[in-house]
């Protein structure tokens, strides 16, 4: 897999098309004022954007440029704001896309002209629709409700793996003879959800080198690599994933640089946003002086664009140890990590670089770190 990878990268890195631009423009309808929030639809809308002006009955342009065709999201940012979106997703595969937006209780009445890909797509989710959404909701709806490994759980298991492995073989033959990026984007998205379907790597692994072959030259291709990986070795009993980190002065570091100089790092991944990171993180502040013993606390502020954003959530929050930065996805962390798109996570790895544990229990923690 690792020179799957390599090989990747490298092409990647040679085939960079020439820089392409689409203009979008429209009306945004029934909002007094408002500010538009574009990103790819594979990113953190909140952390990697641009944002376009709006007021009620304007027009509103802008020049979207872009190396590669994918799928973008528009969001309004009140809702943004409030932290409940529905994005209206489109791609610039035309050199004008108009629309006509209205806010998010209005959602079905929003128009996109000159968008075939967007149209095909909508097809494909009819289509994925009518064969697996009933059948899914009443899946889903059962397992999450019984105790895991029980015997009724494992039932409804082993319904759920023969639903998964049909959804992705459909989605599969639906884009076997399609040229465009709409399969790639659609196996991606299912790679970005696996975690939270229950979606075993093995489902992937006769999908993942076909994908790479087919589409060697997107970035989508770097994205589903680092995905997979994660999916299947971001786990307890697994090396941990080598990064780069950021510090406060803008130096460049790498994770492994921090190994080894205790028993254990507690890596603490956490967005300025994100409530429930914050407060894992203050159990990890209540507990420090027992924990620097043995542990050293390698802290990443992420899901964000500013820094500035990450440097006043530090300050007011006072951690005694050292936080870094990732800004706007630059190093692929999260994505790397198993997380993308989610506030964050914490890992506990040992001298050896193995991963111990995955959110553990502040409790569960400190029994770890206090066994050697």
């Amino acid at each position: 897999m690792k020179k799957i990878i390599l090989i990747t990268l490298l092409i990647t890195s040679h085939f960079l098309s020439a820089q392409n631009k689409t203009e979008l423009k429209g009306f945004v309808k029934n909002i007094d004022i408002d500010t538009l929030v574009i990103a790819q639809s594979q990113k953190d809308i909140r952390s990697s954007s641009v944002e376009i002006p709006v007021q009620k009955g304007k027009m509103f342009k802008y020049s979207l440029k872009y190396k590669y065709v994918e799928a973008y999201s528009i969001v309004f940012k009140s809702d943004l704001k409030k932290g409940a979106w529905r994005p209206i997703i489109f791609f610039p595969n035309n050199k004008i896309i108009e629309f006509e937006l209205y806010p998010t209780k209005e959602y079905d009445n929003n128009k996109i002209n000159g968008d075939n890909l967007r149209e095909q797509q909508l097809k494909y989710e009819e289509a994925f629709g009518k064969k697996f959404i009933k059948l899914g909701d009443e899946i889903y709806g059962k397992i999450f409700k019984l105790k895991k490994d029980s015997d009724e759980y494992n039932k409804v298991k082993f319904r759920l793996d023969s639903l998964n492995k049909a959804a992705l073989a459909f989605q599969h033959h639906y884009f076997l003879n399609d040229n465009s990026i709409l399969g790639l984007n659609e196996y991606v998205s299912l790679l970005q959800n696996a975690d939270r379907m229950l979606m075993s790597p093995e489902f992937f692994k006769d999908y993942q080198d076909y994908h790479l072959r087919k589409r060697f030259d997107h970035p989508l291709n770097e994205r589903a690599v680092n995905l997979y990986a994660a999916l299947s070795d971001v786990k307890a009993g697994q090396q941990f994933v080598d990064v780069v980190i950021t510090d406060r002065k803008n130096r460049s570091l790498k994770l492994s640089e921090l190994i080894g100089e205790k028993n254990y790092v507690i890596l603490d991944l956490w967005a300025p946003w994100c409530g429930p990171c914050i407060k894992k993180s203050k159990l990890l502040k209540q507990h420090y002086q027992e924990i620097k013993v043995n542990a050293k606390i390698v802290g990443v502020v992420g899901g964000i664009n500013n820094i500035k954003i990450a440097e006043t959530a530090i300050n007011q929050l006072a951690y005694p140890w050292e936080n870094y930065f990732e800004i706007s996805e630059k190093n692929r962390i999260w994505e790397k990590y198993g997380i993308a798109k989610s506030g964050g996570a914490q890992f506990v790895i040992d001298r050896d670089k193995n991963i111990i544990t995955v959110n553990p229990t502040i409790m569960e923690l400190l029994k770890i770190i206090n066994s050697k």
